[in-house]
């Protein structure tokens, strides 16, 4: 799913911004996105599986839910004029990342301040029911 992401990112408009296929996200303790502001950063996926329905025997019938966040930050004072369209591009990759099955497909975006920093993650969520 990382490597998908990767691949759709290099393709878009990021405004300025570098994209990096570096792991791990820190160094020292410190996430490389605080240290290397105006770049984004593509976490790998984590896996969890949301229990749906469970019946009599000792079957459970579950969402695999694969999540991999982006993260990049820039300067708080001075905020990036196509911000909203950076964000934007980088919520499609949802659609661009091709795992067979999946039943919903979504992108959540938050923000935080690290000191005159703009933290902003994006959280690329597929679903699909666990076989």
């Amino acid at each position: 799913m990382r490597e998908q992401i990767i691949e759709y990112l290099k393709r878009q408009n990021l405004g300025g911004l570098g994209l990096s296929t570096d792991l791990p996200f820190s160094d020292s303790g410190v996430s490389l996105y605080l240290q290397k502001p105006k770049t984004v950063y593509v976490d790998i996926a984590q896996t969890e599986l949301e229990p749906i329905l469970q019946t009599l025997g000792s079957h459970t019938i579950s969402n695999e839910v694969q999540t991999a966040s982006c993260f990049f930050t820039v300067d708080a004072k001075l905020q990036l004029p196509q911000y909203a369209d950076i964000v934007n591009a980088i919520k499609g990759a949802k659609d661009a990342v091709d795992i067979g099955g999946v039943s919903n497909r979504d992108a959540t975006t938050s923000t935080s301040y690290e000191t005159d920093l703009l933290v902003t993650q994006i959280d690329i969520i597929l679903t699909k029911l666990a076989k």
